[in-house]
């Protein structure tokens, strides 16, 4: 998978143009399809979110001429639009996967221009799956060379990596040239941002709709012939110096050969609708409280324990920056909230996440309890330490989540289509989820996409 000798750029840009399908490991095409399913299930469910509404009405235009599916919407768009409204929809509701190397949501931003660059290239099942998982990787390998201070410096790596890998997904289905698609990266990369200081707010899902469609308007740009510089992932200007102030490591974006970025380190999918950073934690609260029979009433505390220096004097962990959320968006973003509603209600569906739930007087009450803190021991692992007001102390601990590749097997079809019911039927209805699950399952023998975009958009009968 390395690219030619010469510049980084160029060797991406190899990648992404001349790479041929068949290099593309069967396993990885199967990764692809799972999460494809995943992807297409929570941009049903957020793209109800007013955000989208919003994004809708302000920023996308009917196209002249055919156009891309708005999944879950009943309307239709020109590529650029579609690959921004589904990319705030993918990402509305905080449902969607994440990758260590992009330390964020790839499918978010990649799965919506893959999709709106294939419908108008008209490719296969099998096309959408290929530039899926090269947009995968481009973002995940450029990422490989992103260190802390890119975060530290208040970027969000969802969008900033998600627009490069958007360019790469959209230039692959549009069959960009190796030359073409250097300039794509330049024209891309010129787009990048988004901050942190955004998240618990509406404005976080729009990072990765103007990453999806920066990367997609890139893709086209390019290919009418508009240039950019041809090493933007070289020198001292480079992409990854320019956002990492400590210099991060450029070259890792071609590295050895290996396995693609889609299987290792892999997408771990989420379970939970929230922040990723809560994600152990609330495994090792549902499993005690389920398990132990554990009540509201009967905890006088849940002390959680992370990693060394991700908590901080005022009790925020990581991103998860509100101790004392104001509402559902921020209750996303906040490690007491979503120990108190795994307490409460002993799951954290969708219904759990809103302003009704933040201001529920029990809810309340419980956040006082829980205690984040940190390991003194450089142990990797979340520990949680629920007290009993009987004195009883009962503890989990947790490397990785369910679901994430890290740590042993992926979640099976079976409850992937769960989740994907959980999210789909309440927009679709019973019988386009159950065909479009179905449709997903065959995807890479699909001749064409437009009965699987018709039903995820809402216009085809069932």
């Amino acid at each position: 998978m390395s690219g030619p000798t010469g510049s980084i750029t160029a060797g991406v840009a190899s990648l992404i143009a001349d790479t041929p399908r068949s290099a593309v490991p069967p396993a990885a095409l199967e990764a692809a399809r799972r999460h494809v399913l995943d992807t297409f299930g929570v941009t049903l469910a957020g793209s109800a979110e007013p955000v989208v509404a919003a994004a809708l009405d302000v920023l996308a235009h009917p196209p002249s001429a055919g156009g891309a599916a708005l999944v879950g919407l009943g309307r239709w768009a020109g590529p650029v639009d579609a690959a921004l409204v589904n990319a705030v929809s993918a990402h509305a509701i905080d449902y969607d996967d994440v990758h260590s190397h992009v330390r964020g949501h790839p499918s978010a931003c990649v799965l919506p221009a893959a999709l709106a660059a294939a419908e108008q290239a008209g490719l296969d099942g099998a096309g959408l799956l290929d530039a899926y998982v090269v947009g995968v990787e481009v973002a995940g390998r450029v990422g490989r060379g992103f260190d802390a201070s890119h975060a530290r410096q208040g970027f969000h790596s969802t969008s900033t990596l998600g627009v490069l890998g958007a360019v790469a997904a959209a230039a692959r289905a549009f069959g960009l040239t190796a030359g073409q698609t250097a300039h794509a990266l330049g024209i891309a990369a010129s787009s990048a941002g988004g901050l942190r200081s955004n998240f618990g707010t509406m404005t976080k899902p729009l990072h990765a709709g103007f990453a999806a469609r920066d990367g997609v308007a890139a893709a086209l740009l390019a290919r009418r012939g508009v240039t950019a510089t041809e090493t933007v992932l070289d020198g001292p200007g480079s992409f990854t110096r320019v956002y990492c102030p400590d210099g991060g490591e450029p070259d890792a974006a071609l590295g050895p050969d290996g396995p693609w970025e889609i299987l290792v380190p892999g997408i771990a999918i989420k379970k939970y609708p929230c922040c990723n950073r809560g994600h152990r934690t609330a495994d090792a609260v549902l499993d005690l409280v389920r398990n132990l029979d554990l009540r509201a009433d009967d905890i006088a505390e849940v002390r959680v324990r992370m990693p060394a220096g991700q908590v901080d004097g005022a009790g925020r962990v990581g991103p998860m920056t509100f101790p004392r959320p104001a509402s559902g968006l921020e209750a996303k973003f906040s490690m007491q909230y979503v120990v108190a509603a795994a307490v409460l209600h002993r799951a954290l569906p969708m219904a759990a996440f809103t302003d009704e739930g933040v201001r529920d007087r029990r809810i309340a009450g419980l956040i006082g309890r829980v205690r984040p803190v940190n390991r003194p021991d450089g142990d990797d692992r979340v520990e949680v330490v629920i007290t009993e007001r009987s004195g009883a102390v009962h503890a989990r601990s947790v490397r990785f989540t369910r679901g994430d590749p890290r740590g042993g097997a992926p979640l099976p079809w079976d409850e992937l289509l769960v989740k994907y019911r959980d999210c789909a039927v309440p927009v679709l209805g019973e019988d386009a989820t159950a065909r479009s699950a179905a449709l997903v399952e065959r995807l890479p023998a699909l001749p064409d996409l437009r009965e699987l975009t018709g039903l995820l958009a809402g216009t085809t009968a069932g």
